[in-house]
């Protein structure tokens, strides 16, 4: 299973492609990341029951729709093969490597606006870093399965 070696995951799908034992570690990880990830959100920045609240959930939802049809598209949308295979194995590597530049981003983020902003700034930022980070995770995904759309 790889964890951040990206082309050495897209060499392997090329020379072996997929069956179920090679993906399923993927989307056993993936679930448990984004699951993780959910509920340390839902107790973090807003306030329950907000409009902000409703309105931001609306937001990431309509950015994750149109981020996976993108992926969709990417891949030669009926044309395509192995889509699902690809979106959780890709998609996870994807996921930690992109998670890891973005927490370094996040925190000297933090640094300045604390440095030289008040601290509820910092809240608000956040969640709009969150949806520059989904943005980005949809498009760097977009590019690496377009390698291997043919797969």
């Amino acid at each position: 299973m790889y964890f951040w070696n990206i082309n050495s995951l897209k060499n392997d799908i090329r020379d072996n492609g997929f069956n179920d034992r090679f993906v399923f570690p993927y989307i056993l990880v993936y679930v448990i990341i984004t699951t993780f990830s959910i509920e340390i959100l839902r107790y973090t920045g807003v306030e329950e029951g907000s409009i902000y609240e409703y309105f931001y959930t609306a937001l990431v939802l309509i950015l994750s729709i149109l981020g996976t049809i993108y992926i969709y598209k990417k891949n030669g949308m009926e044309n395509g093969n192995n889509f699902a295979n690809k979106f959780f194995t890709i998609g996870l590597v994807v996921l930690i490597r992109t998670s890891a530049y973005f927490i370094l981003f996040s925190i000297f983020i933090a640094f300045i606006l604390i440095a030289f902003f008040s601290d509820d700034i910092l809240e608000e930022s956040l969640g709009f870093i969150e949806l520059l980070y989904i943005i980005f995770y949809y498009y760097i995904l977009g590019n690496h399965i377009l390698d291997i759309k043919d797969v």
